[in-house]
């Protein structure tokens, strides 16, 4: 993870992976990990996310900066 950004309803990972991974495949191991810290910690939801997402590929360096400062 490059840069995370938590918002009060949403979060903003900036991830680089490998090109292997679905990027399907890698927001569900998040959301798996980070359901599993909240519950643990508040226990409070059944369930934590919704079933949306929205993915974008950044790969030119300058794409890369803006979306840093974005996250910021």
């Amino acid at each position: 993870m490059l840069n995370l950004s938590i918002q009060p309803d949403h979060i903003h990972p900036f991830i680089s992976a490998r090109p292997i991974f679905a990027p399907t495949f890698i927001v569900k191991a998040m959301k798996g990990y980070f359901a599993k810290q909240v519950v643990k910690e508040h226990r409070f939801a059944k369930r934590f996310w919704s079933p949306q997402l929205l993915c974008r590929d950044c790969g030119i360096s300058y794409r890369k900066k803006t979306v840093r400062e974005y996250i910021n």
